[in-house]
């Protein structure tokens, strides 16, 4: 009874780092909205989309639990998942739970990952916490020897592709770790486990990733047109890391800053803040450094922090990117000639396996830091700090990030629009909604954030793809997206109503942003203005 208990009190601390973080959303009905995330009644499926495990669990459970309520579900998920991870790699280096915490926070609670989580991309924050599962599993092998470890590895280790196509890379690499770690610590049957090993957790990886492999080499797959044709290489000038100088942008990667988003004042950056964030890396980095020379002094951890290090080294240089010359260089060539590098336009994700390994580092510098008397003596004070300092670095993250994100419920004459055109058309048609434009800022949200029409509106719309970002108007390459956009330049002159390939019946006008440029569809003939409420103007195409 007692082990029972003991088991479930060491997940309480995660817990209730959890509620701190999230609570706020659960007191109010509404949805969450993101510069890159946008949620609704309605999940557009596609099977070839990394999303789709997401998409086809929503409209499973959709029927017994409000939307609303499911985003927010999912969000404080994927920060477990996080935490979870982070403490099945830490395991391998660390005995005491209650250390094993402390670390864990700095896997969550960094720059890195606030940028993911305050920008919507939560695909690859999850995507993260599993490759921390992943990576944890595998180390937990080399200690036990059992299989069902490398089952797992490849299960989180595909998932975190099935999230995020381009963590493939990353699991290659700790992969690769990961052989060259078991070819030192195993005697007889290397060859065996070897060849198990790939066929096991690469076998899965595959399995996993089928939709999305078949997709792309024999579907008509949203990726392969984008990552073949959509991404150039103005692409890489657009998403290259932040920073004004080579240097500055070389700080930021070491310190796991650098992401392009963040200088888009859509939330609060943390390099901006007057109490610099920075200080709290400053102070855990000697533990860092003791960490990284205590590892490569012990037997164990030699081999593995050799290659911690020169994995550190590797992201941090491709997480420069274009911004500095020998990095640009390699960057052009990686996206000329590796396979599937081309879709990584966007070079600081490489800040996750800084995170990993400034993780895995200060955890054995904690370890050896509470070996000393003098911080056994004061274990609860040293414990306090250490939490203080790891949570400053990103310490917008709590209380519903700092009240940046806030439940926001459509409104009501979206509800109204929606359940007229279902009523008029049940959906035989396509709605186009306007603005034209991927990003947009909503009064009734008080930010920019992605497009929601598609998610909301029950019936098909079609709506903006251009992102209008560094230079790039739009690279969805979506024939509609060019039909619309002619229409829109010309100010209704083409016969896009007239021919109606695209089946258009109603227009929804939102009284947003730039919707004054749009009065001109006041003069087309084909169209009639059927209905207007506070925030829309519905027209109909006329037969």
């Amino acid at each position: 009874m007692f082990q029972k208990l003991k088991s479930k009190i060491k997940f309480w601390p995660y817990l209730l780092t959890l509620i701190a973080i999230v609570s706020p959303w659960f007191f109010n009905s509404g949805y969450l909205f993101f510069k890159d995330t946008a949620w609704g009644s309605q999940n557009t499926l596609d099977w070839t989309n990394s999303w789709s495990i997401v998409q086809n669990l929503v409209k499973f459970l959709n029927p017994v639990i409000p939307v609303d309520l499911l985003e927010k579900i999912f969000i404080s998920a994927v920060i477990l998942i996080v935490l979870f991870g982070a403490r099945k790699v830490l395991k391998f280096f660390i005995d005491k739970e209650w250390q094993i915490f402390i670390v864990s926070l700095f896997f969550l609670f960094n720059p890195f990952i606030y940028d993911r989580l305050m920008y919507g991309q939560m695909a690859i924050t999850a995507s993260f916490g599993l490759i921390l599962y992943g990576f944890g599993f595998l180390l937990e092998f080399i200690n036990e020897k059992k299989f069902k470890q490398l089952f797992w590895a490849g299960i989180t280790m595909g998932l975190s592709v099935a999230f995020f196509n381009h963590a493939i890379f990353f699991s290659f690499i700790l992969f690769c770790l990961f052989l060259v770690y078991l070819f030192f610590s195993i005697g007889e049957r290397r060859k065996n486990i070897f060849i198990k090993s790939v066929l096991i957790v690469g076998g899965l990886v595959l399995i996993l990733n089928a939709n999305l492999i078949i997709g792309y080499f024999v579907g008509n797959s949203n990726i392969k047109a984008l990552v073949s044709e959509g991404i150039q290489k103005q692409d890489l000038e657009a998403f290259q890391t932040a920073g004004k100088t080579p240097g500055e942008t070389i700080g930021n990667v070491v310190m796991m800053s650098g992401f392009w988003g963040k200088d888009q004042y859509n939330y609060a950056d943390l390099t901006k803040i007057k109490e610099n964030w920075g200080r709290s890396f400053y102070l855990l980095l000697p533990l860092i450094f003791w960490g990284l020379f205590a590892g490569l002094k012990n037997k164990k951890y030699r081999i593995l922090s050799i290659g911690l290090l020169i994995i550190w080294s590797l992201s941090v240089f491709l997480a420069l990117g274009v911004k500095v010359p020998i990095a640009r260089e390699v960057s052009l060539w990686l996206f000329d000639h590796l396979p599937f590098y081309k879709g990584f336009r966007e070079p600081q994700k490489w800040v996750t396996l800084v995170v990993l390994v400034y993780g895995i580092f200060l955890a054995i510098g904690i370890k050896n830091l509470f070996l000393r008397n003098v911080v056994k003596n004061n274990k609860a004070l040293v414990s306090f700090i250490l939490v203080f300092l790891i949570i400053m670095q990103a310490h917008l993250l709590l209380f519903g990030f700092w009240g940046q994100v806030t439940p926001v419920d459509y409104p009501e004459d979206w509800y109204e629009t929606n359940e007229y055109i279902i009523a008029q058309d049940d959906c035989q048609s396509k709605t186009l909604f306007l603005p034209w434009h991927l990003y947009m800022s909503f009064d009734w949200i008080g930010k920019i954030v992605a497009n929601p029409a598609k998610e909301f509106f029950t019936c098909p719309i079609i709506q903006g793809t251009n992102m209008e970002w560094g230079g790039i108007y739009d690279n969805s390459l979506e024939p509609e997206s060019k039909l619309i956009e002619e229409w829109i330049f010309s100010k209704g002159k083409t016969d896009l109503l007239i021919s109606n390939e695209l089946n258009i019946r109603y227009i929804i006008l939102a009284k947003e942003i730039d919707w004054q440029n749009y009065l001109w569809l006041e003069q087309i003939p084909k169209l009639k203005l059927i209905k207007e409420t506070a925030t829309l103007r519905l027209y109909e195409r006329q037969q």
